[in-house]
C-alpha cells in the first residue's frame, strides 16, 4: 500500500537526510531497501505513529556520502542506508531477522525489439519536473499511457515490485545509467487506467518473465518508540 510508504526522501549535499512524517516501517523500507510487502511483525504503533527524522553524516566520514540519487521511498547509497540502518537499530532499539521462503519471482530481460528506453538527458530538465535534481526513479501511469524518467532498469524493477507485483523483481538486463521513456499518443479520456505493470515492459524493448525462486522477508522481533531528542 503505497499510502504507509515514505513521503518525501531529500538528500544534501554531504548527505543529509530529510525524511518527514514517516513510520518506523516506511524507514525501514528506506533503510534496507525493502519493500512493504516484504515486511512484518512488531506491534501496530511501527505502521501507524509517524515521525520527522533528519540526519547528518560525520564530516569526517570517509569517503563522504556523494550519490545522493534518490525516489519517494529509496535511497541509493549503500553507506547512507547502512548509517541509516544503524540508527534505527540505536533509536528505536530495532532487532529483526530474515526469512527466506520460495515463492513468485519476476525476472527482466531484454526483449526481441529494439531497446525504447533512452538515456536520461539534461539534470536541469528533471529539476524542473521534480524541484530536486537528485530526485531520480520517477515512474507514472497518466492520462492512459507510461511515462518513466531518470530511472535505472534496477529502479523500474522495485517500482514493479513495490507498487504492483509484489514480489521480488530481478534486473537481468545489464544496462546501465538512467533511462527516460514517453509513451506515444496523446492522453486518452477512455483509457484503461488500471493497465497491468506487465504491459510496460514490451513497450520498452524488455520481457517480464514470472518463475520461481528464493522470496526474502524482513520480520521485526523488537521495536521500542524513541525518546524524544
Amino acid at each position: 500500500n503505497a499510502n504507509h510508504l515514505t513521503g518525501d526522501i531529500r538528500i544534501y549535499p554531504g548527505g543529509r537526510l530529510l525524511m518527514p512524517y514517516v513510520t518506523l516501517k516506511s524507514l525501514i523500507i528506506t533503510a534496507f531497501n525493502a519493500s512493504y510487502w516484504q515486511v512484518s511483525g512488531g506491534e501496530s504503533w511501527v505502521d501507524k505513529d509517524y515521525y520527522d527524522l533528519e540526519a547528518k553524516p560525520p564530516a569526517n566520514l570517509k569517503p563522504p556520502i556523494t550519490d545522493l540519487r534518490h525516489t519517494w521511498t529509496a535511497v541509493e547509497d549503500p553507506q547512507l542506508r547502512s548509517m541509516l540502518q544503524t540508527l534505527l537499530i540505536d533509536r528505536f532499539h530495532l532487532r529483526f531477522h530474515r526469512e527466506t521462503k520460495t515463492g513468485t519471482v519476476y525476472v527482466i530481460e531484454r526483449g526481441d525489439k529494439p531497446l525504447k528506453l533512452r538515456p536520461t538527458g539534461n539534470e536541469e530538465e528533471h529539476a524542473k519536473l521534480n524541484g530536486d535534481t537528485n530526485f531520480s526513479g520517477n515512474l507514472g501511469f497518466v492520462g492512459g499511457r507510461w511515462n518513466v524518467y531518470n530511472s535505472t532498469v534496477a529502479q523500474i524493477a522495485k517500482f514493479a515490485s513495490d507498487y504492483y507485483l509484489h514480489a521480488p523483481v530481478l534486473d537481468r538486463t545489464n544496462l546501465e545509467g538512467a533511462f527516460d521513456y514517453k509513451e506515444p499518443g496523446g492522453d486518452d479520456p477512455d483509457a484503461n487506467y488500471d493497465d497491468p505493470i506487465q504491459g510496460l515492459f514490451p513497450k520498452l524493448g524488455l520481457k517480464l518473465e514470472r518463475t520461481t525462486g528464493p522470496v526474502e522477508m524482513f520480520v521485526i522481533d523488537h521495536a521500542e518508540k524513541p525518546s524524544a531528542n
